[in-house]
């Protein structure tokens, strides 16, 4: 798979498709490939680039201090949008991936065409017992422990077997080292509840009505804090609805996307979908590599 160098790392990227660029940004401890379900669906129509973050995939895993604040992350997604020349992009960012989305609205909203922000927050929501489970199991138990932990925290409690197996194996793939410094300095002091009001590029705010990692309600706020930014709520998914319910996670950022392309205004909306869908996840296509 391609890389491009930006700064002093490496970011490791899926490339597929042509046309306007979509940018998909996971959240912390996955890789590009988390976004299997979207990236063949979403290519019919456009060029998409899902990028593994510094400090996972195939990407560098710098060290030093400081490695992994959001500015560095933000830095990093902004040197590749113009060192490969897709600018202006939709960004599709969830969870970490949507902080950071933030952070490169508020800095260069001249690089966006759209800005969609999935089971993501304004300031950090991570509910205490979750972060201290999770710093906890970190230090004492092994990464495929670690891994059962977040997934069983992440994921709706009716997702399909193969699909929990499956995004615990890319958990536990990850380099404690990294990862734990990701946690620390890219999760604990986000807050720009002041800032995002700024924000004027066409923002969709997608929330899980199971999310028990950043609740619902913290996207709904978010939501009325960007000036005409669209929520939409899927039923019946956790902090995952790309993977849990994949059809309708594309469904609605796609439409909003058309509709950006098309020039028609994006209107703020509620969907709800039917519970239990979870189970319609592609498990074949999930377990290949993208």
């Amino acid at each position: 798979m391609p890389q491009v160098e930006v700064g002093e790392v490496a970011l490791n990227f899926h490339d597929a498709g042509s046309g306007p660029a979509i940018v998909l940004v996971h959240g912390i401890g996955c890789r590009g490939d988390v976004w299997i379900n979207q990236l063949n669906v979403f290519a019919e129509h456009h060029r998409v680039i899902a990028v593994d973050l510094r400090g996972f995939g195939q990407s560098s895993k710098p060290t030093a201090p400081g490695s992994y604040a959001l500015d560095r992350f933000a830095d990093d997604l902004i040197a590749m949008v113009e060192k490969l020349g897709i600018a202006p992009i939709h960004y599709v960012g969830t969870s970490l991936g949507g902080y950071i989305g933030q952070v490169f609205a508020l800095r260069r909203p001249d690089l966006l065409r759209s800005l969609v922000l999935c089971h993501t927050a304004s300031v950090s929501s991570i509910p205490a017992r979750v972060r201290e489970s999770r710093l906890r199991t970190l230090k004492t138990k092994s990464m495929v422990q670690y891994a059962h932990l977040v997934a069983g925290q992440a994921l709706a409690a009716h997702v399909r077997p193969a699909v929990h197996e499956w995004f615990c194996e890319m958990l536990a793939a990850n380099d404690r080292d990294a990862y734990t410094q990701a946690f620390n300095e890219g999760l604990g002091a986000f807050d720009v509840r002041k800032e995002v009001g700024a924000i004027r590029v066409p923002t969709m705010v997608l929330v899980g009505e199971l999310d028990r990692v950043i609740p619902p309600a913290a996207g709904r706020k978010t939501a009325r804090l960007i000036k005409g930014a669209r929520l939409v709520e899927i039923a019946g998914v956790g902090h995952a609805s790309y993977v849990e319910q994949p059809q309708e996670f594309n469904r609605a950022v796609l439409g909003f996307i058309d509709e950006i392309e098309t020039g028609a205004p994006a209107k703020t909306k509620r969907v709800r979908t039917a519970r239990g869908a979870a189970n319609s996840v592609r498990i074949a296509a999930s377990r290949r590599p993208a």
